[in-house]
């Protein structure tokens, strides 16, 4: 039952640690009266089941210098998506700087635009309201006019009536005298 030299591991005496464990157990197999080819069928697949799934000294360093290799790898590709996005976040960021300037601006203009509209617009009422203002005040006063002729027509008509009832009066009061 030999195993790789690369799969014994040494024990105290320089005996591989492996070959000790399984001449014990061909020994205390065939101790309990198993038949020595039986005994040996198990060993022999205990032989081949160690060498398929326990590691050797030389397994683990491979696997080491493995892990070593992928975590540089590994820590490679993390720096260089650091870096890509680092500069992916900085290109954004002056994009979204320069579409803020740009909006900024337009929005100057549109408000720009917008408060000369309506000083326009406000010009325009103001004007308009001043018309309207001096159309009524013309009106006013010529309706204050026509109501100041009227009242001095009436006026007139009432000292008018009352003058002459009043000559009325006196001359009839002087026809009974006299």
């Amino acid at each position: 039952m030999p195993l790789r030299d690369d799969q014994a591991v040494a024990g105290r005496d320089g005996e591989p640690v492996a070959v000790d464990y399984l001449y014990s157990l061909y020994d205390a197999l065939v101790s309990i009266n198993v038949p020595s080819e039986k005994a040996r069928a198990v060993v022999d697949a205990m032989e081949r089941d160690m060498g398929t799934t326990l590691a050797t000294k030389q397994d683990l360093k491979l696997l080491e210098h493995q892990l070593a290799g992928m975590r540089t790898e590994l820590r490679q590709e993390i720096e260089n998506r650091y870096e890509l996005l680092s500069r992916e976040i900085g290109s954004l960021r002056a994009d979204m700087a320069k579409d803020f300037g740009s909006l900024r601006a337009e929005m100057a203009k549109e408000i720009g635009s917008l408060r000369a509209e309506m000083a326009k617009e406000i010009g325009a009422l103001r004007s308009e309201a001043a018309k309207d203002q001096q159309v009524l005040r013309s009106d006013f006063a010529r309706e204050q006019e026509a109501l100041r002729l009227s009242m001095t027509l009436r006026l007139g008509s009432m000292l008018a009536v009352g003058v002459g009832l009043s000559v009325s009066v006196i001359l009839g009061v002087l026809r009974l005298w006299l």
